[in-house]
Formats: structure tokens, sequence, C-alpha cells
């Protein structure tokens, strides 16, 4: 999505450009473009999916004022919106106007559920994990500097991660990363809880056993204490 946005916010810059428009309202597109996609305040910087040089790059001529400051950087989020362009006509082909954004909502719908049962079963395997580990008394591992079972099993296939691999970035793996890290969170949070709820029940049982024990010393002190008052009174009988 990210991608089809800067490659139209582009195109409007070079209608600007090419309508022989003022430079500081040119100027201001250019640093509205690379604020939204090439140098983001909001993490990652680099909101696209292109080379960090090309956003060097980009950064570097960014006082051009030319039609062509993002020309390769347009191409490439091209290259990459084409693989879907076939698959896009298609489906453009069978339905009318009316009955696409319905249709696209509930296909959204169901990426949302697919994806809310692949975190609960990955959810699962992390608790699995996590009971294991706990069992052989090395939960320290997860969270340590040496790489655990565990975390290489929920990072399998995210290319790049790890220190035997090569790294490589881009937004499509980084969002991944950010959501694996949000289930490490909650899964960590939903065990904290757990733990907490655990010891307070405990507390309590131990309090009421407590409790009874001293209802119960106290009913043999009062029975205890009538016997040792009656027995003045059957002697002198």
């Amino acid at each position: 999505e990210n991608g089809l946005l800067f490659w139209q916010e582009v195109q409007k810059y070079k209608e600007l450009c090419h309508s022989h428009c003022d430079e500081a309202t040119i100027q201001n597109k250019i640093t509205a473009i690379i604020n939204c996609f090439i140098n983001s305040s909001i993490p990652p910087a680099l909101q696209i999916d292109i080379p960090p040089e090309q956003a060097e790059k980009i950064l570097e001529r960014r006082r051009d004022l030319g039609p062509y400051v993002f020309r390769e950087a347009q191409m490439t989020i091209f290259s990459i919106m084409f693989k879907f362009w076939p698959d896009f006509c298609e489906f453009r082909s069978l339905l009318t106007d009316e009955k696409i954004v319905p249709l696209l909502e509930r296909k959204k719908a169901k990426r949302v559920q697919q994806m809310k049962q692949k975190m609960r079963e990955q959810e699962m395997l992390a608790k699995q994990e996590q009971e294991e580990t706990k069992r052989k008394g090395t939960f320290s591992d997860i969270y340590g500097d040496n790489e655990s079972s565990y975390s290489e099993e929920l990072f399998t296939g995210r290319e790049g991660y790890g220190r035997s691999r090569n790294v490589s970035w881009s937004y499509s793996k980084y969002l991944e990363a950010l959501e694996q890290e949000r289930m490490l969170l909650k899964i960590q949070e939903d065990l904290e809880k757990k733990t907490g709820s655990s010891v307070t029940s405990d507390n309590s049982s131990v309090y009421s056993i407590r409790s009874d024990d001293s209802k119960k010393s106290g009913k043999t002190l009062n029975s205890s204490h009538g016997h040792t008052q009656r027995l003045p009174s059957a002697a002198r009988h």
C-alpha cells in the first residue's frame, strides 16, 4: 500500500514540475514525499521497499527540483507493483465497481482472521516452549544473549535474522519483525499475569486454612474451658 501511495504522490510531483509551478511549491512537495516515505519520523525511516542506497541518493538530490528526483525509486516500486497487475486485471474484469469494495473488505477480514489463528498457534507453541524451558531450569536462555531453540523456532524463515545469516532489510520484513516482537511481549505479559494470579490464589488458600485452624483451635479451647468450669460443681455434688 505504501508503494502505491508513493508512486501516486511522485506522479503528482512530476505534474507540478511539468506545469511550471513555482519552486517553493515544488520544494514543499519534495519535502512532504521524503518525510512521509523516505525519511519518516515514524519508525522505520524508510517506509517503502527500495534499497537504502536509493534513499540516500534521494536525500542528496532533494534540492535539484527536477522532475526526476524520485525516478529510480519510482521505477523500483513500479517493478514490484507490476507483478500484481495481471491478477488485478483479472479480478477487475470479473466484478462491477459496486462489488469490488465489499469483496475486498471480506477478503481483508478473512486475512485478519487467518493472521489471528496463526498468532494463536504460535502463542500455544511459545507457551509449550516456555513450560518446557522452565522445567529444565533454563528460562534465562530465552531472553539472554545466547540464541535458544525457542527463538530459533519462532523466527524460522526470516531472512537476514541471526548472526550467521546475511543481513538484509525491507519494509515488509521490518513489519514482520515488529509483529513477532509484539507477540513475544504479549506472551511474556500473559505469563506474568498468570504467575501473579497463582501466587494470589495460593496466599488466599493459605489464609483460609489458617483461619479454619484458628477457628478449630478456638472451639477446642472453649470446650475445654467449659469442662474446667463444670468440674468444681461436679466435685461438690
